[in-house]
């Protein structure tokens, strides 16, 4: 009699442990826009892993510049280091279930460390090289939906929970900044000596509230969803992307704060459309 006394607590405890969280009331995912910035992270290439660094946006009207995948905020706004711009779409969290959203990366901002070739005996020069998405609109692998862009959400019953993502973007390789104001206007396509597409997967933590030293941008990122610490998104093979939210930094060091970026594989790419 006593054993089947344990069994059945046994049992009972597994099925509470097995049942996801429920909540009493809906909770709500804010649509909007995750703001980071780049912590390590390398480009693989025919010459060996590139390291790359974030190119913060600063101060700058995003949805004004030529090339970023709206919808993008509006408005000039203080982007202090924040060098990657990934939006989320919103809804509200099923009971004790996950929630589905898209996102799409609106803005990348990186060049690299130093110069190197990037097609090795090939004509491109040996120089320092910019990795954006600029004039880049996938958000999946055509003909593979596996690779849609999208996050599922799941809730820890308090005060934010886990996710897990695929980010497929398309990477645009210049000699120059296409998302510096003063190239903007008049960067180009036949500026773009290389694209490439690539799907990265993440999972990690997120929180109603955001950490106290983190930016908060009215209208942008102030919503009810905050990744929390590092978020590490692999690509395979090396490649890899690793993110934190933005921390404000001073003026004064405002560029002497880098941070690496992630590996790519590629496919090369001369002045024309893949």
């Amino acid at each position: 009699m006593k054993m089947n006394h344990v069994v059945a607590a046994f049992s009972t405890l597994a099925a509470l442990m097995a049942t996801p969280v429920s909540h009493a009331a809906p909770v709500t995912i804010d649509a909007g826009w995750d703001l980071v910035q780049t912590t390590t992270a390398f480009f693989d290439t025919p010459a060996g892993l590139i390291p790359f660094k974030g190119v913060p946006f600063g101060n700058v009207n995003i949805s004004s510049l030529n090339g970023v995948l709206p919808p993008a905020p509006s408005g000039a706004k203080s982007y202090g280091s924040t060098d990657t711009i990934i939006y989320r779409s919103g809804g509200t969290l099923p009971d004790a279930g996950v929630l589905t959203v898209n996102l799409q990366m609106t803005a990348l901002n990186l060049v690299s460390n130093g110069a190197f070739d990037p097609d090795g005996p090939g004509s491109l020069p040996y120089a320092v090289y910019y990795a954006t998405n600029w004039g880049q609109t996938i958000t999946e692998v055509p003909g593979d939906p596996s690779t849609k862009s999208s996050m599922d959400i799941t809730y820890n019953g308090t005060d934010g929970g886990t996710f897990k993502s695929i980010l497929t973007f398309g990477i645009a390789l210049s000699l120059i900044n296409p998302y510096d104001p003063a190239n903007n206007p008049t960067f180009s396509a036949s500026d773009v000596l290389y694209t490439t597409t690539k799907t990265f997967t993440a999972k990690g933590n997120w929180s109603t509230t955001p950490c106290p030293s983190c930016l908060v941008i009215p209208g942008v990122n102030q919503d009810s969803f905050y990744m929390v610490g590092q978020t590490f998104h692999d690509a395979g093979n090396g490649t890899s992307h690793t993110v934190q939210p933005t921390v404000p930094i001073p003026a004064a060091i405002f560029f002497v704060a880098p941070a690496l970026f992630g590996v790519f594989g590629w496919s090369r790419r001369r002045n024309s459309s893949t």
